[in-house]
């Protein structure tokens, strides 16, 4: 435990100093959240009959959006810009992987995140008429998961973009692809599907469902997903732990290269 305490520190001081160089990937990705947000909130807003309602059910899909935006971004960052300029194997010299460049990131990374959805929840906010702060009121109680869930969702979309990008033949325009299919499947609400958990296949459903409950708006009850959450996130890691693994093993056995 003390060993992977320490490894995540020594990560985060790498991912701080490394942000200033893909602070692109930083602002692409949170302005795609964002184009997304403002895609499906003002259509659902011209019928909504409960504004308030409608901004505390959206927001927390944004935030996992942005999230999963970013970690694909940093996957695709690393195994396709980062190669050309020799930091890929720089990384890899020193026994680290695409793993522990996507997990180095995650503070800067839930920063970003977590300070653009406080921006547009006090903007969305006037709009139903909550205060600017309104967004503060989250049950503290569920603050670990949406860390911890946060951090699994990251990993996962992270794992998966790297396996996708080591084992196909697709080129770098296949993360866009992949992050609408995400942003799809993350804003669709819950009581849409035939069982909601089938949603959960999907690790920033569950992120937002539990910042959900945290304001009391989850179509899942608190109390469950208290229960079940914990174990979902193992899994999530687990998976994609799993995924990075795989994607590792290609590298080592074929190296990689730089595609436009």
């Amino acid at each position: 435990m003390k060993s992977a305490i320490k490894l995540f520190l020594q990560l985060t001081y790498i991912g701080f100093a490394l942000a200033r160089q893909h602070i692109t990937s930083y602002v692409t990705s949170l302005l795609g959240s964002v184009f997304w947000f403002i895609l499906l909130m003002i259509p659902s807003a011209m019928y909504s009959g409960n504004p308030e309602a409608l901004v505390v059910l959206y927001l927390p899909s944004y935030l996992a959006m942005a999230i999963c935006m970013v970690s694909i971004s940093s996957s695709v960052e690393f195994l396709r810009w980062y190669v050309y300029d020799g930091l890929t194997d720089m990384y890899r010299e020193a026994g680290l992987g695409v793993y522990h460049y996507v997990l180095s990131g995650f503070v800067v990374d839930a920063s970003f995140a977590f300070t653009s959805f406080a921006i547009l929840a006090s903007i969305a906010g006037q709009y139903a008429g909550l205060s600017p702060m309104w967004f503060l009121r989250l049950n503290p109680v569920f603050i670990p998961l949406v860390i911890l869930a946060s951090l699994s969702t990251e990993v996962f979309f992270g794992g998966l973009t790297s396996v996708i990008y080591t084992n196909t033949r697709l080129g770098g325009g296949f993360h866009g692809f992949l992050q609408m299919a995400v942003a799809i499947s993350t804003y669709t609400p819950l009581w849409l599907l035939p069982n909601p958990f089938i949603g959960f296949v999907n690790p920033a459903i569950l992120l937002a469902e539990v910042m959900r409950a945290g304001y009391g708006y989850s179509t899942i009850p608190g109390d469950l997903l208290l229960i079940i959450s914990p174990g979902l996130i193992a899994l999530y890691f687990l998976v994609g732990f799993a995924l990075f693994k795989a994607a590792d093993k290609t590298i080592a056995k074929y190296g990689l290269e730089f595609r436009v």
